[in-house]
């Protein structure tokens, strides 16, 4: 990339990324003043200018690596100083040590996550836990299956709580959102490309696990399999609506789907065979939206894990085009896993595009 045009995209992200957070933090005090319209403005605003950043940032992410992304995270979170000033009002300064005590957190979890990548092509979850929490009030990560009662540096309830999983169905930032147009091409391409995935490896090398509790290629692909079934339950139900309401889709959970059905002991054709009538039928059933279709809702409700003796719901509200949108990304994901698995199997050397997969 040109030089002049790689300083005009990272000035767009620096400069977008910090008009938003600033812009967001003005808008609350406009809302303790009163200007209840200044407030919007700011907001909308913030919303713009983080697209603009994310936009320019999505063209220099494909230049760089994990593992460069990760030393500059760590040199961000820890490299300035967090010395209180003497002469600090006491509860600015206690602000100052929540965020030394959050940005320790964050380094060190990024420091184990660079750390087992030199060693797997992912991050095991026994090196980084399934989920992560972080604390809307004050920032900080916790590590757990299960929701935290109440947050350990700030003490905020567990309701001022996210959640990030190894996957999602659709983000307030709608990352990797695809149009109607790119879903349809990109979901026909899929059983052509998991087919060429697999030429050359043998039947006994696709069912090998890479670690204990990892999932083989032909687990990966039986997974795809279920997602499709899942995927196609879920487009009948909200068509079946006609748009007239928001129909409650299902609980399951898409990546438990796969799990005792056999797929590590049926041939791969076999499998092949199946995710290529599964997809065949969901491509028709997408080619026949109408544009107003696309934008038709369901209601996904998760129960999330916590340390109380019940459960914690999160709520979704996806359309068509978030439900297809899923389905491309973790096709794409799980695809370049997939060519992982089998170039270690042939020991055929990782090429550029491949590096940038992981």
């Amino acid at each position: 990339m040109d030089d002049t045009l790689h300083r005009y995209l990272g000035d767009v992200v620096a400069i977008g990324g910090q008009a938003y957070v600033r812009n967001l933090a003005a808008a609350e005090a406009a809302v303790q003043r009163g200007q209840f319209n200044v407030a919007k403005v700011l907001r909308a605003v913030a919303h713009t200018q983080r697209t603009q950043a994310l936009s320019a940032a999505r063209i220099l992410a494909a230049e760089l690596s994990p593992d460069r992304l990760l030393a500059t995270l760590g040199e961000e979170l820890t490299g300035k100083s967090n010395a209180v000033p003497v002469g600090t009002e006491p509860a600015v300064a206690v602000v100052v040590d929540r965020l030394a005590a959050v940005g320790r957190r964050a380094a060190d979890l990024v420091r184990r996550t660079g750390m087992s990548l030199k060693e797997y092509d992912d991050v095991p979850e026994s090196e980084v836990a399934q989920t992560l929490w972080v604390c809307y009030s004050c920032g900080s990560l916790t590590e757990d299956v299960a929701l935290p009662a109440s947050c350990d540096v700030c003490g905020a309830p567990a309701s001022e709580f996210e959640s990030y999983g190894p996957f999602y169905l659709g983000t307030a930032e709608h990352l990797g959102q695809h149009s109607p147009d790119g879903v349809i091409a990109n979901m026909a391409e899929l059983p052509r490309t998991a087919a060429a995935a697999l030429t050359g490896v043998d039947d006994a090398t696709l069912a090998r696990k890479p670690l204990p509790g990892d999932w083989s290629a032909k687990e990966i692909l039986g997974h795809l399999v279920e997602v499709d079934v899942l995927f196609a339950s879920r487009i009948r139900c909200i068509l079946d609506a006609g748009g007239q309401a928001v129909p409650d889709l299902d609980t399951l959970i898409p990546w438990t789907l796969h799990e005792d059905k056999g797929y590590d002991a049926m041939p791969s054709a076999d499998i092949l065979d199946r995710l290529g009538q599964m997809r065949a039928a969901n491509v028709l059933s997408v080619r026949e939206l109408t544009p107003a279709q696309w934008g038709w809702r369901g209601t996904i409700a998760w129960c999330m894990p916590t340390v109380r003796d019940f459960g914690t719901w999160q709520v979704l509200n996806p359309t068509i085009l978030d439900l297809g949108t899923w389905v491309v990304n973790h096709d794409q994901g799980h695809l370049a896993h997939i060519r992982r698995l089998c170039r270690r199997a042939i020991n055929v050397p990782a090429s550029s595009g491949d590096v940038a997969e992981s």
